[in-house]
């Protein structure tokens, strides 16, 4: 397996698109511990989209991978779908901190400012409807509705339990 240290002279020493996958072993801590599916290939090339989307894994690729496969092994993904969205979410965020960071230069003009800030927001936009996708496709379309307060005039009635209507022809 690659220490992490070695990924960081591999991403410094070779453009992000043509990290060694192939080095690294299916049994590695990092697939047993985030991307689970036994695959080297394939989780180095996830590992590699991750350095690829970070706007800092050139000055600090470990720290940039850390951060990723941190990220990734909180929202657990539960497959490969699951798996390409998060990798998604985490370049999404990572360019939505990005321009706000850009927002916050001092003595720039306005316009840049305002550009920074809308990028920013869009990409906290698309974020936010990533979660929502994800939380979607976990439950599997299921919407649930929950009443918190009922009330009930004197002269009603009510029906506390489960109701089946059924459609008549």
């Amino acid at each position: 397996m690659k220490t992490l240290t070695q990924l960081q002279k591999a991403k410094t020493s070779t453009p992000a698109a043509t990290l060694d996958a192939s080095s690294l072993a299916s049994d590695s801590d990092l697939d047993k511990m985030t991307f689970a599916d036994g695959n080297p290939v394939y989780s180095a090339f996830l590992i590699n989209q991750i350095l690829a989307a970070s706007t800092f894994a050139e000055d600090q690729p470990q720290l940039a991978l850390g951060f990723g496969v941190t990220v990734f092994a909180s929202i657990a993904p539960r497959d490969g779908l699951e798996r390409l969205l998060v990798v998604q979410m985490i370049g999404c965020h990572n360019l939505a901190m990005e321009f706000m960071a850009r927002a916050a230069y001092k003595d720039q003009c306005s316009e840049v400012l305002v550009k920074s800030v809308s990028y920013a927001a869009r990409f906290t936009d698309l974020f936010l409807r990533q979660i929502e996708g994800l939380k979607s496709y976990r439950s599997k379309g299921e919407q649930k509705v929950r009443v918190e307060h009922v009330h009930v005039n004197a002269s009603a009635q009510a029906v506390v339990g489960c109701l089946n209507a059924e459609r008549k022809s």
